[in-house]
């Protein structure tokens, strides 16, 4: 899965495209950090953040952003990852 991340509309944002779309039986979640680790396939990922895929997200820019597609039992589908780029003042 590719995650590319731009800087948002409101400082301190990201907004993230991600391809290929997740399936409509799932969902997408994220994590943001200095450094994430990459979840496998099948892991559960109850810690992570729930996402819409759409809306803009409050991170750090040079931090890492992981974005997973999850099915209804929140076990990781697909994952990828980037470097964040958020707007600055």
């Amino acid at each position: 899965m590719d995650v590319d991340s731009i800087a948002g509309s409101t400082v301190g944002k990201t907004s993230i495209d991600v391809s290929p779309e997740k399936s409509l039986a799932n969902t997408y979640r994220y994590k943001t950090a200095a450094s994430v680790t990459l979840p496998l396939y099948n892991d559960v990922l109850t810690s992570w953040t729930t996402w819409d895929g759409v809306a803009e997200i409050t991170a750090t820019t040079g931090n890492d952003i992981s974005i997973a597609e999850v099915d209804a039992s929140l076990k990781c589908k697909k994952v990828g990852k980037t470097t964040v780029v958020s707007k600055a003042e």
